[in-house]
């Protein structure tokens, strides 16, 4: 395993079953989690340090957490593990659909990369 002893690491999605899967397995790595997720999740898992209230479709919001968490030493890494996604074949599905969900899985994640 890769050792992040006193390094912090940003997970995404942190509360979702991929997300605590990840959090348990960085926290025997030794990193400093940040957990972010949607407001009204439960982001209690072992060794997770900081938690992060906010909505990835909310750029203003995106840029702020980069901001807030910028102002100590960078992340060595950052888990962009948020997404969704509609169990529709791609014929069926609405555009506004497809748009929120190609938001949420691509765009939030190159906006936090930019900030």
């Amino acid at each position: 395993m890769i050792d992040f002893s006193g390094r912090s690491v940003v997970v995404t999605g942190a509360a979702g079953g991929v997300g605590s899967a990840l959090v348990a397995v960085l926290s025997a790595c030794g990193a400093r989690l940040i957990a972010c997720d949607r407001e009204g999740t439960d982001l209690t898992g072992a060794g997770i340090e900081e938690v992060h209230h906010f909505d990835l479709l909310d750029d203003e919001a995106v840029t702020a957490f980069a901001k807030r968490i910028g102002e100590s030493a960078a992340p060595a890494a950052v888990i962009s593990n948020a997404g969704w996604t509609r169990a529709e074949t791609l014929a069926d599905v609405s555009t506004t659909a497809l748009d929120r969900e190609m938001n949420l899985n691509f765009r939030s994640a190159a906006v936090l990369s930019q900030a």
